[in-house]
């Protein structure tokens, strides 16, 4: 894998690996097809050779986080397709969280500072409780015309209630988001690169 502005630029160690099986979450796929889901995913920063791809899925597959089988690729002609293994989602779990703390460390490590990262964090955890909770109304507000005749002593679109419901939602969520965002931001960068 090659950075495509610096020629002669590293990955760290298993980066390769861990965009392989994040790629096949979406489902199963040829070589080609991989790199070009790299490539794009990457705003076409990074340019994935078969040089490193080929041997990657080869070691997937040998480790069992990846299984193949032959098909008919788009163009109708025989490629080796490869699917996401259970033990192989399993470590993309592990080595996703490991990348996270990577990050941070060397983000920390370059200069971002602490506030930011416990900013970043809590985004990132409460991006999917926003998400939800706005579809949550949205199909809540569609629902209550099917279960109007059941309420008692309240209307159906009583505001007191949505806005209970979503601040209680909103504070359950922001609390289990704490402790990690916390946790990331007094992260000692040198340990976690150390112990990498």
């Amino acid at each position: 894998m090659v950075k495509r502005d610096q020629p002669d630029g590293e990955m760290l160690k298993g980066t390769m690996d861990m965009m392989i099986l994040r790629t096949l979450v979406g489902g199963d796929a040829h070589g080609h097809t991989i790199a070009k889901i790299i490539e794009r995913t990457s705003e076409d920063v990074l340019e994935v050779e078969q040089g490193s791809l080929y041997p990657a899925l080869h070691r997937l597959e040998d480790r069992g986080w990846v299984s193949s089988y032959w098909g008919a690729s788009e163009n109708n002609r025989k490629a080796k397709f490869y699917r996401l293994t259970a033990a192989g989602k399993k470590r993309l779990v592990r080595e996703t969280s490991r990348w996270r703390q990577m990050t941070r460390a060397i983000g920390l490590v370059m200069g971002a500072q602490r506030d930011r990262v416990l900013g970043q964090v809590l985004l990132d955890g409460m991006k999917p409780v926003l998400a939800g909770l706005v579809l949550g109304l949205a199909g809540s507000v569609g629902a209550v015309r099917l279960v109007q005749s059941m309420l008692y002593a309240t209307r159906p679109l009583d505001p007191a209630v949505f806005v209970l419901v979503s601040g209680l939602l909103l504070a359950v969520a922001g609390a289990a988001c704490i402790a990690p965002a916390w946790r990331a931001s007094r992260l000692d960068p040198m340990l976690a690169l150390r112990t990498e």
